[in-house]
């Protein structure tokens, strides 16, 4: 923590991107999950095939473990 000597830490984050990114997968899970391919949604956002998947598969883990 070298950067922080003599500093306090900050106590939120410097930017917003993690919201925006955490709405972003969402929309890309309802989407797909709606039936929308991985491949449109892939080329619409600027990610790829693979990372779409892995957001489903993320999402569909979540709502097992709910009881």
């Amino acid at each position: 923590m070298a950067f922080y000597q003599n500093r306090p830490l900050p106590t939120k984050p410097a930017s917003s991107l993690i919201p925006e990114k955490r709405n972003r997968n969402l929309e890309i899970v309802q989407r797909f999950l709606a039936g929308e391919r991985a491949v449109d949604l892939a080329q619409e956002f600027g990610i790829s095939v693979r990372r779409v998947n892995r957001l489903v598969r993320r999402y569909e883990g979540r709502e097992q473990k709910k009881p």
